[in-house]
């Protein structure tokens, strides 16, 4: 039964890396070009499901790791757990990602430690370490210190790691803002909660690495296991909200930017008519919509914006919004905030609230009893 129970487990992980990567390859997906990149994802998450799988099965067939700390292949397969799953995640957040480069920054140092470890093995032997008394005695046998350059490394690759993810996730709020007026990155939230998981269990994969205790084994399979399939069933809803981040991160053709003849912008003709004419208010408008309706192109908006005002389209259509909104506080007090909130081009009074805080600093209620007050 002891052994039926770990047979058991780990068959589940690998059956489970297997399905969901036969999902991954055959998932049907709406005809739309851009999804390309998606597809590649999809393939690439698919070879590291079942790259996992087979180091796994490798593992348990010459029972590389059951009896010391900080081994090669545990080690091995974290790192390359956390590369692969991390990368998949930022080609979502920028398609554009040079993912040969990043490979080899994070691979090659793997490679080369593990290719040193045969050398190390057959002059100085394999030291055995099966608690930390034995790998503070061994600390300093050449073999053993290859396996602590890498736990190392290891280390150091989750910090690079999360800092490389988060500077993706800035450059692609920047974009966001610059393009959308409506909070659209709350359909990306399931992307840091991936994040987030996958940090979390390569942590946990870091433990795992120093541990040889079989209870302990099973409890990070059937977590890995648990986090493999979920992760999977998150990653496959990204066509659901692709819709509403398309023209973020696929912007405009060049061939359309240069075909369409920019006139010069006059700003102040320009921001005197989208104030005068409520432009700001058109629910669900984006930078596209406003350089369309003035004979521009998006890049040449977006540039006289940000030199005459210093700002992105998100921040200075919210801002005539909540100017606009004031407005209406004061001279329609018979009005609810959800009715304001629709009138200022608003979906969702959330979204209001959020944006009359950030440039307020307080919400609406409290706004308007502190002139009431006055």
């Amino acid at each position: 039964m002891e052994g039926q129970l770990p047979a058991f487990i780990n068959a589940t992980f690998l059956m489970g890396c297997f399905v969901m990567s036969m999902i991954f390859i055959a998932l049907p997906l709406p005809e739309n070009k851009q999804l390309r990149k998606y597809r590649n994802s999809l393939w690439f998450l698919a070879g590291a499901y079942l790259l996992m799988a087979i180091l796994k099965v490798v593992v348990m067939r010459f029972h590389l790791d059951s009896t010391n700390l900080i081994s090669n292949e545990r080690i091995t397969i974290s790192s390359l757990q956390a590369t692969l799953l991390t990368i998949t995640l930022i080609l979502l957040l920028n398609p554009g990602f040079n993912v040969v480069q990043y490979l080899k920054i994070q691979l090659i140092p793997i490679l080369v430690l593990n290719t040193l470890t045969l050398p190390a093995l057959l002059v100085w032997g394999k030291p055995d370490v099966r608690d930390f008394d034995e790998l503070v005695k061994n600390m300093f046998h050449p073999a053993l210190l290859i396996r602590e350059t890498l736990i190392l490394f290891y280390l150091g690759q989750l910090v690079y790691l999360t800092r490389l993810f988060f500077k993706q996730v800035e450059l692609f709020k920047t974009e966001i803002d610059n393009f959308y007026v409506d909070n659209i990155d709350r359909y990306l939230h399931w992307i840091m909660y991936c994040f987030y998981a996958t940090f979390s269990v390569g942590v946990s994969a870091l433990f795992y690495c120093f541990s040889v205790s079989k209870p302990w084994d099973l409890g990070f399979t059937i977590t890995f296991t648990f986090f493999y399939f979920f992760y999977g069933i998150f990653f496959i809803q990204y066509p659901r909200v692709f819709v509403y981040i398309e023209p973020v991160i696929f912007p405009q053709p060049v061939i359309t930017e240069k075909s369409r003849k920019s006139k010069p912008l006059d700003w102040d003709v320009l921001k005197t008519q989208i104030v005068q004419q409520k432009l700001f208010l058109q629910t669900g408008i984006t930078i596209n919509n406003m350089a369309d309706r003035f004979g521009t192109n998006r890049t040449s908006f977006s540039a006289a914006l940000n030199k005459h005002e210093g700002q992105n389209f998100n921040t200075f259509i919210n801002q005539l919004r909540i100017e606009y909104a004031k407005q209406l506080l004061i001279e329609k007090p018979e009005l609810t905030i959800a009715q304001i909130a629709e009138q200022c081009g608003y979906t969702e009074q959330s979204n209001f609230t959020r944006q009359f805080k950030l440039h307020c600093n307080q919400t609406p209620a409290v706004w308007v009893k502190g002139r009431a007050a006055n």
